[in-house]
């Protein structure tokens, strides 16, 4: 996902947009690389709330702790892989293994 501003407009966050197409980029201070952080954090959750569940991945699980994160298909293939040969789960199962029953169901907030 690149943070240029589109991903902000395409949401309706048009003082995010603004913010994000003047940030410093070439030598940003730490202020300001907390800033971009936070904003990549923003967009993806309302990615993965608002868009279709194949634009982002879950990569670990809700015990161990885990990440969400904007992905291609391209993108995904290669969590996929990397997630089977390390035994971590992406979207709830572990690749090329059963996906087996959750112990307690995983709740969304606000849905």
């Amino acid at each position: 996902m690149a943070v240029d501003g589109a991903e902000a407009e395409r949401f309706g966050l048009d003082e995010l947009a603004a913010w994000l197409e003047t940030s410093p980029r070439a030598a940003p201070r730490k202020a300001d690389q907390d800033r971009v952080d936070s904003a990549i954090c923003l967009l993806v959750a309302i990615r993965w709330r608002l868009r279709p569940r194949t634009e982002c991945a879950m990569v670990g699980d809700v015990d161990a702790g885990y990440m969400v994160a904007a992905a291609s298909p391209a993108v995904r293939e290669r969590l996929g892989d990397a997630a089977g040969r390390m035994a971590v789960a992406i979207d709830g199962a572990v690749p090329g293994r059963p996906k087996e029953k959750a112990e307690r169901p995983v709740v969304v907030a606000g849905a």
